[in-house]
């Protein structure tokens, strides 16, 4: 069996890394100038057409690179809900102007721990009033618009039935409050909700029907991290190897030391495991393939794992200077740290994988 990434694919990847590797100062603007915002949004809508595996080898490179700023939460998270649950009118509001890079958006209550908004009738009879808080919402401060994940309190509905809506980010009765701050590239917030008043045209799909987009959105959101994961994890390990030939000790590199190698083997070896494990979720989510939540599920488990484990080791591997919060590798720490637990951490993750398996509810 041959597994291969086409021409194009192998390109997009190599034109990331140019682009990450010769930019000083890495912008919203600059991405936006590469198309990357409308990787996944249809032709006819301003963006590429391409699709959800090439958006997975994009986030690789920029894992790689440590790229900061809202691509995850405005592209994998918000414009994903737009792309699988909006209707015809919304999305010739939204995608262009996603794909230009003019909106930023995210998604808040990916998983029900994260999120205690309940959306209710207004007293109109004809709108909605969210109230409640949401919590780990990524990049939720510098958002034009939320997609916002709220459980059902309609005289029919049930804290089981979820509804997704658009509402703007500056709306009367919405807060937003800072949460973890250990990487300064990436940021989660908490959202306070306070009697947003939501019309039915910025309701996506059906009310009462959001969570089966929900989950899906949640799939694709822990693939794309595993890649982002395996991506960084790869850059410390060149790091890393790039440090065993250059740091010489008893008059050798400190690469010919056993002890070193098998560390570095180590984590090439965790590197592709993480790897394979995130294309396959990707190609799982870019089918929609019922298998999708756990591939992606097992991905993410394992990436966190690896990606944290490689910059734990990086950093002793490099010696003193590793040890100096200064030192490169230290950022790729943090975000390990925060990807850990964001879409799920590893002891959730595993419990869905077994549920998967042992067939239960």
């Amino acid at each position: 069996m041959k597994f291969d990434l086409t021409e194009d694919q192998r390109w997009l990847k190599q034109n990331a890394r140019e682009f990450f590797q010769r930019e000083n100062s890495v912008t919203w603007a600059k991405m936006a100038e590469q198309g990357w915002m409308g990787l996944m949004i249809p032709i006819r809508y301003g963006g590429l057409g391409l699709g959800f595996v090439e958006l997975t080898l994009l986030l690789e490179e920029m894992g790689y690179a440590l790229a900061p700023g809202p691509f995850l939460a405005t592209v994998v998270l918000g414009g994903s809900a737009i792309l699988a649950a909006g209707n015809e009118r919304q999305k010739r509001e939204f995608l262009p102007r996603i794909a230009r890079g003019e909106l930023r958006l995210s998604l808040t209550g990916l998983s029900p721990e994260q999120n205690g908004v309940i959306a209710g009738p207004t007293a109109q009879g004809g709108d909605f009033s969210l109230e409640g808080r949401a919590s780990a919402v990524l990049e939720a401060r510098d958002a034009d618009w939320l997609v916002v994940s709220a459980a059902d309190a309609g005289p029919r509905g049930t804290r089981d039935a979820v509804s997704l809506f658009l509402v703007e980010g500056r709306r009367r009765g919405l807060t937003i409050s800072k949460g973890d701050g250990i990487d300064q590239t990436r940021h989660l917030y908490g959202v306070r909700f306070s009697g947003v008043k939501v019309s039915r045209d910025r309701l996506l799909g059906k009310p009462g029907r959001g969570r089966t987009i929900r989950d899906r959105i949640l799939a694709g959101a822990s693939a794309a991290l595993a890649a982002e994961m395996a991506g960084g994890a790869l850059r410390i390990l060149d790091m890393c190897v790039s440090h065993a030939r250059q740091r010489f000790q008893f008059g050798k590199a400190i690469g010919s030391f056993q002890a070193i190698q098998h560390s570095l083997a180590d984590m090439k070896v965790n590197i592709e495991n993480a790897r394979s494990l995130a294309y396959h979720a990707a190609w799982a989510v870019a089918r929609n393939a019922q298998e999708s939540p756990n591939a992606a599920a097992m991905a993410k488990a394992y990436g966190a794992d690896a990606f944290l484990k490689a910059a734990t080791e990086g950093i002793q591997i490099h010696g003193a200077a590793g040890f100096a919060s200064e030192h490169d590798i230290h950022r790729y720490l943090r975000r390990a740290l925060l990807c850990r637990g964001f879409c799920g951490d590893g002891i959730s993750l595993r419990e869905r994988v077994a549920q998967y398996y042992l067939d239960l509810p």
